[in-house]
């Protein structure tokens, strides 16, 4: 893989938790927007479409967009991993602060830290190719 993608791929997962975080607070916040008149003419009646416009914006914000793709394609990979190397995830990109060594971790596992390095490498190329990266 090559090293941009492979480092922007670990960048997401390390920030995988506050994405969820902002992509959960952007759709709150269009969701519960209070109205404002953009000057535009109202439908016939004189009656405003707050939930379609509502709706419209969110299927077309581009940051909310990304940022849904990049979550799911994240949640396909780690909802396919078995324990041990989901374990491996939370220990090398989630745990703050990160307390363990790969050799830490690997030993942690009970694993070579080649087969830990394996283990990263199928991870990010799965994560990767769930964005379309690769």
């Amino acid at each position: 893989m090559n090293r941009e993608y492979r480092l922007y791929v670990e960048f997401e997962l390390r920030r995988y938790e506050q994405t969820k975080a902002n992509y959960e607070s952007l759709k709150h916040d269009i969701i519960h927007e209070s109205p404002v008149h953009d000057g535009q003419p109202k439908s016939p009646g004189g009656v405003s479409r707050p939930t379609e416009r509502k709706a419209l914006r969110l299927t077309s914000n581009v940051r909310l967009r990304q940022m849904e793709h990049t979550l799911k394609s994240i949640d396909t990979v780690l909802m396919s991993l078995p324990e041990d190397r989901y374990k491996m995830v939370q220990m090398r990109y989630w745990d703050r602060p990160r307390t363990l060594t790969d050799d830490g971790i690997a030993l942690r596992l009970n694993i070579d830290k080649r087969t830990l390095y394996r283990w990263i490498d199928g991870l990010l190329q799965g994560i990767a190719k769930e964005m379309g990266l690769k």
